[in-house]
């Protein structure tokens, strides 16, 4: 079996998505210089803010924290999971939560949209409801790379072990589960 050096980013994402993908950069070249070959941020590692400005926050998978992460991994020449990036979805309301694997040539070498939606209420401490703004995905996400076939997945799905059976069944060897928990839940 292969031997590499895996890093999982830790940051939390404010409302300014440039400082974010900054530091995201950051420590992403930090984690390479360190020797890794594979760095995994977090979710929504390029923007956290108030709901009502998630719409304008959203971009797609061609836009410029992916852009950004992908030029990265080319000149880095590692694999990145890129967290997880609120992907806007064409004439929807609400949009997706998605995480991409970027391989060592800057190429997308694949995209998970969560398909398990983060709805809970925890009476007198928190109401979330990720499927008033987001749309769950339907698609389960194994890619095969020279570190060996990854499951893609993030934060909520992992309450949901028959998600982790499929992408076992379909060769994961390495399963990513990129999570921005609030204190509360």
């Amino acid at each position: 079996p292969m031997t590499y050096l895996a890093a999982a980013v830790q940051m939390a994402a404010g409302p300014d998505k440039a400082a974010n993908l900054e530091r995201a950069e950051r420590l992403v070249r930090l984690a390479a210089a360190r020797g890794a070959d594979l760095v995994a941020l977090p979710e929504v590692f390029n923007w956290r803010g108030k709901r009502s400005d998630e719409s304008a926050a959203a971009e797609t998978l061609e836009g410029e924290s992916l852009a950004r992460m992908a030029a990265l991994a080319r000149e880095l020449r590692i694999h990145v999971v890129a967290g997880s990036i609120t992907e806007r979805a064409d004439g929807e309301r609400r949009n997706y939560n998605t995480s991409a694997l970027i391989g060592p040539d800057g190429a997308r070498i694949a995209a998970y949209r969560k398909i398990h939606l983060f709805d809970v209420d925890l009476p007198g401490r928190v109401t979330v409801r990720e499927s008033d703004v987001k749309l769950p995905g339907a698609d389960v996400v194994c890619a095969q790379t020279p570190l060996g076939a990854v499951g893609l997945s993030i934060c909520y799905d992992i309450r949901f072990p028959e998600l982790y059976r499929r992408l076992t069944f379909a060769g994961a060897r390495i399963i990513t589960v990129p999570s921005a928990f609030t204190f509360p839940t």
